[in-house]
């Protein structure tokens, strides 16, 4: 006996909310639900988070721009603390510290590590 795919499958559900998107127009959302197997309150919940991450998409870029002017002013020196500081202190955006994180790591952007300075007494390093 074959197994039967299931709902909880990885992208099932996605994709039957995608089928309903395209047949909305058509057809009333109740009813390609009841024939989908689909929940409509997941439906509409799809549609929710799918406008909510187009939002975050926008503010990302936005906030990919500050981050890299401030990067770049600063002459790559700032990290993501020192950055996500002026983000908040100029630009009055309040942003976390692991967002910036994140998106410093998605533009490539790294903060140039200092370097030690070498003790020396007389020419001579110490150890």
């Amino acid at each position: 006996m074959k197994k039967v795919p299931s709902n909880s499958k990885k992208g099932g559900k996605k994709a039957k909310f995608q089928v309903i998107d395209e047949l909305k127009s058509k057809y009333p959302i109740s009813k390609i639900c009841k024939i989908l197997v689909v929940p409509r309150a997941g439906y509409y919940k799809y549609i929710k988070n799918k406008e909510k991450k187009k939002k975050e998409t926008n503010r990302d870029k936005e906030l990919k721009e500050y981050i890299t002017i401030i990067y770049h002013q600063h002459h790559k020196n700032y990290g993501y603390r020192k950055i996500n500081a002026e983000l908040r202190d100029k630009y009055n955006l309040p942003v976390s510290e692991k967002l910036v994180r994140r998106l410093m790591n998605e533009l490539g952007l790294k903060s140039q590590a200092r370097r030690d300075k070498r003790k020396s007494i007389n020419g001579q390093s110490i150890k």
